[in-house]
């Protein structure tokens, strides 16, 4: 790849966030096309198809994005929330693909670009603008990626309540409420979700937790939370696990507070470790989310990547 090669492959998000609920993202699109241009630079947007459950094979139908010649391109820009990003950093992986990925935050909790410092409240121009400069710049950095099944993850996987808010809810629900979806749906299920025996065997043993939801994190935030793993870095080779026990009402409300804080690592009522390496088998069949996006069921196998997936990180506030 030519540092004057000035064409940038762009992959959106039709429905992810508010301006695709409220069919503004062909404006979107268009505004950041004609962004670059006027600067000399050519952007060939394409639009991700959905991805589908099989569920008779029990799987996830991924969306195919077009093959392309990546020496033609000097970047790829996923514009859309943490599934968008999900399924073009597969690509990018699966296909050996070195090229630099910048992240447009235009999803509902724009979890990974907030581990980014990309703030989705900033002007569309602001964020094109530090896209250009960390181009022109060379300011990337590989972050690590986890990989469970035949599937990358690039910032969560997760299981239990309230994780399959992210494929269950409506996403008009989700672009609406935002956070408060996931909320207000582990609480309409609180009454009539069961916890469940997990056995995670590491690498420097085996333990056993009876636990409501688990949240295994390359970031620092997740589900929507901004420090639910205060701990985590996308860079040190290790995944933050952080689970949850079950608790009486009173005491959810508190711990709610305390995640929304990032305070809960302490808490009794919160399991917290770091883990290159895990395997996962619980005592009943669970489905999980990778990013977002339904994953497999467990038991599984997870494994850490260590700097595998190419980032430009943002110059300027």
């Amino acid at each position: 790849m030519s540092a004057d090669n000035r064409t940038l492959f762009l992959v959106y998000n039709r429905i992810s966030g508010r301006s695709g609920l409220l069919g503004r993202r062909a404006g979107q699109v268009r505004a950041v096309v004609n962004w670059f241009a006027r600067r000399g630079w050519a952007v060939e947007p394409h639009a991700l198809p959905r991805a589908h459950w099989d569920g008779a094979a029990g799987t996830v139908i991924p969306p195919v994005l077009p093959a392309f010649d990546a020496n033609k391109y000097r970047a790829v820009i996923a514009a859309g929330g943490d599934g968008t990003i999900h399924w073009v950093a597969n690509a990018l992986l699966s296909r050996g693909v070195d090229l630099p990925l910048a992240v447009l935050p235009w999803g509902t909790s724009n979890d990974y670009a907030a581990n980014l410092n990309i703030w989705a409240h900033q002007p569309l121009e602001k964020l094109l603008d530090n896209i250009l400069n960390a181009l022109t710049a060379g300011r990337f950095v590989y972050f690590d990626v986890g990989e469970a099944g035949d599937r990358y993850f690039i910032n969560l996987l997760g299981f239990g309540l309230l994780t399959n808010v992210a494929y269950e809810v409506h996403p008009r629900y989700k672009n609406t409420l935002g956070r408060l979806a996931y909320i207000l749906h582990a609480v309409s299920n609180l009454n009539s979700y069961r916890p469940f025996e997990l056995t995670i065997a590491t690498p420097e043993g085996e333990r056993r937790e009876k636990l409501l939801l688990v949240l295994v994190q390359n970031g620092v935030a997740g589900g929507g939370f901004k420090r639910i793993a205060p701990r985590a870095s996308c860079c040190d080779g290790l995944f933050d696990v952080v689970g949850f026990r079950a608790v009486p009402w009173l005491k959810m409300w508190s711990l709610v507070r305390l995640v929304l804080a990032g305070k809960q690592v302490e808490d009794p009522a919160v399991v917290y470790f770091q883990a290159d390496r895990l395997e996962l088998a619980a005592d009943r069949l669970l489905a999980t989310t990778m990013d977002g996006e339904r994953g497999p069921d467990l038991p599984l196998a997870v494994t850490v990547h260590p700097r595998r997936l190419r980032l430009l990180l943002p110059v300027g506030d």
